[in-house]
Order: C-alpha cells, then sequence, then structure tokens
C-alpha cells in the first residue's frame, strides 16, 4: 500500500516504538541510496509504500541529485537579516465587503516564485521547488 493510504488509514496516532519501526528501514535506504551517489524520491510521498509497518521505495525510485546552487543560495540569502522573524501573518480586511483574509508568510504554496524559504504543504522541501534535490534535502524530507 502507499505511504498516503497508509497514513489514511491509521485509527489512532503511533506510538513512538511504531514509529522507528516504520521509519528507521526508509532512513537506511536512503542512507544507500546516498551511498551511490543518489537521492531518494522523497519529492512528496508518490513513490513510498509501506509493507506492514516498513516504509520503503523500489530501488529504481532512486533519481541523481539535482543541482540549482545558484537559486538555492539566491533563495537563501533572503532569509540572513539581522534580526530573525519566527513568524509572520498578513490581513487584509475589505470593510466595505465585511472580508477578512490571514495568510501565515511562513508558509508557501507550490507553484509559486520563492523569495525566501519557507514550509510548503505536500512533503515537499522549498528546494525541490527551486530545482534543487540532494542528500541535505532528502534528510529535511526524511
Amino acid at each position: 500500500m502507499t505511504l498516503q493510504e497508509f497514513l489514511a488509514q491509521l485509527d489512532e496516532p503511533l506510538v513512538t516504538e511504531d514509529v522507528l519501526s516504520s521509519i528507521l528501514p526508509l532512513v537506511r535506504e536512503v542512507i544507500q541510496a546516498h551511498r551511490a551517489g543518489c537521492v531518494g524520491p522523497l519529492e512528496g510521498l508518490a513513490d513510498l509504500q509501506v509493507d506492514g509497518m516498513r516504509i520503503w521505495f523500489e530501488e529504481a525510485r532512486r533519481q541523481p541529485p539535482r543541482r540549482n546552487e545558484t537559486e538555492v543560495a539566491r533563495i537563501d540569502q533572503a532569509s540572513r537579516v539581522a534580526v530573525e522573524v519566527l513568524a509572520e501573518s498578513r490581513r487584509t480586511t475589505a470593510v466595505g465587503q465585511g472580508e477578512q483574509q490571514s495568510s501565515r508568510v511562513e508558509i508557501g504554496s507550490r507553484g509559486l516564485p520563492l523569495e525566501r524559504p519557507v514550509y510548503l504543504p505536500g512533503y515537499v522541501a522549498w528546494e525541490h521547488e527551486a530545482g534543487h534535490h540532494d542528500p541535505v534535502t532528502d534528510v529535511f524530507s526524511l
């Protein structure tokens, strides 16, 4: 079954031992991929499978690293400031229409240009969106 199906069928939270027995085989596979000069298929959950409690991926799903150092440096540099903002939100109010809209700036949207490192939903790292996938990206994804 896919990891998405596995997660959807959970009736109650996993205990620590179950989490470890599920994720450690995946971590070992990713380490083996890195030793072979590849990265794991960790851009989302589509390539991850579950047998019993063990999360894994087919060896054929390993990928060569994608490098876009220039774009990663540009985006990362935008977050290097003297004062770090840990959370930021924006509120828009349309008084005449009685509408109010809030958004959290540190949560991004896929497909939009990246101005700084952000959290992206869907188990995707901002580096993936920048066309970059290396072992460090895998570590974040795990």
